[in-house]
């Protein structure tokens, strides 16, 4: 027959999540931070880019916002 399991509480779960997120913060409130070259946008440091040394080297937010720089560097090559 059907399963004898009670359906979870949406209520007992929430206190769980919102520790989980709150932890998340606390973790993202110590991270570094600075403007993406293109957009102006701040973000903030990766693990990935910690653990391999290459905060310094990177420059925009986002995939999108490096190939936009390289576009508009490409266009004022052209211009020029």
């Amino acid at each position: 027959m059907g399963s004898t399991k009670a359906p979870p509480n949406a209520l007992s779960a929430a206190p769980r999540t919102l520790e989980r997120m709150a932890r998340g913060t606390e973790h993202q409130a110590t991270r570094e931070q600075k403007p993406c070259e293109h957009c102006g946008r701040p973000f903030q440091d990766r693990k990935r880019w910690a653990g391999r040394d290459q905060w310094d080297e990177v420059r925009y937010c986002s995939r999108a916002c490096r190939s936009a720089a390289a576009a508009q560097r490409r266009r004022e090559r052209r211009a020029s």
